[in-house]
């Protein structure tokens, strides 16, 4: 018996052989167009996108085709990032594609971005339209490059940063949910004289509603100090004059730094723990010891003290 060589798809007549030839040409349609896509326009598009999802200037240094999971993806090398503050950040690596998800029925494009700086990762969905927004991961991000002076002055944060993010423009700003988590750095505050380092640092916020930001929880733990917190942040044109309204304990591990710390007019127990207050603002944070009512404001002018009158004696 003569051995029957096996059929390929294109030599079988009917419904398999014109499946196989359809499919083909879909594949070869998308490679020509893929090929010939005037990618050098995309430039400007992609840089129009980097500034709606991060709020920075954009500038790409090189760009190429590619495909990932059947759609052609843009990838760009040596992207700078400048934020009106002067804060930059160089890229090395940032790839973008059409995202799979509904909201393209509804007019509201998606896409998914990569973006790559060192060991650093930032991966997820830029969302367009009216509500426009990113949800996704951040993976050791050096905490030094993030823009927090502008924001806040006086706060540096150094160490590794991993985060969950889902926000989205609101009315009033930015809504939406962030879990942060960073480890072996250091924290400084203009209320601190020197900066606080830390094993691990945790904290759990809100975006939006009445409020800038709601801490759920935040919690720093290192061999000088361990705090824990959480209230809100309030809303304000510009986030150095946010309002602050923190609950915070404070656990002083060194005898040094509780002493450094008492000098603030922190007060410890016996055991080096510290119940507070942080109010003002995050420009000029107030720490009061908890329970401790900031001094009303007087309403009207200051009244002085009546001159004493003529002294009368007593006649018998």
């Amino acid at each position: 018996m003569t051995a029957r060589a096996p059929s390929l798809p294109f030599s079988e007549p009917g419904p398999r052989r014109t499946a196989a030839l359809a499919a083909t040409f879909a594949a070869l349609t998308l490679l020509f167009v893929v090929l010939g896509f005037p990618y050098e326009r995309l430039a400007p598009r992609l840089e129009a996108l980097l500034e709606m999802a991060l709020g920075a200037d954009a500038q790409v240094g090189r760009i190429e085709p590619g495909i990932s999971r059947f759609l052609p993806q843009a990838r760009a090398w040596d992207v700078d990032l400048r934020w009106p503050g002067g804060a930059q950040i160089h890229l090395d690596r940032v790839r973008v594609r059409p995202a799979w998800s509904l909201s393209w029925l509804r007019g509201r494009p998606a896409f998914r971005i990569a973006l790559r700086r060192g060991k650093a990762d930032v991966d997820g969905t830029v969302r367009l339209g009216d509500r426009r927004g990113f949800a996704g991961r951040v993976s050791a991000l050096p905490l030094d490059d993030l823009p927090l002076a502008t924001w806040a002055p006086g706060l540096l944060l150094t160490g590794r940063l991993d985060a969950e993010i889902d926000v989205h423009a609101g009315e009033q700003g930015a809504e939406g949910t962030a879990t942060l988590s960073a480890r072996d750095g250091s924290l400084s505050l203009p209320t601190l004289p020197i900066g606080v380092p830390f094993e691990g640092l945790q904290a759990d916020l809100a975006l939006g509603g009445e409020s800038l930001a709601t801490l759920h929880a935040f919690a720093l733990d290192g061999p000088l100090v361990a705090i824990t917190a959480s209230g809100t942040i309030g809303a304000a044109p510009v986030v150095a004059a946010a309002p602050l309204a923190l609950a915070a304990r404070i656990e002083a591990r060194d005898p040094s730094v509780r002493e450094m710390l008492s000098g603030t007019g922190t007060r410890f127990d016996a055991l080096g723990v510290s119940e507070v207050s942080i109010v003002g603002t995050i420009a000029a944070p107030v720490v009061r010891p908890a329970g401790v009512r900031p001094p009303e404001p007087r309403s009207g002018p200051p009244t002085r003290p009546s001159p004493p009158g003529p002294s009368r004696r007593r006649v018998r």
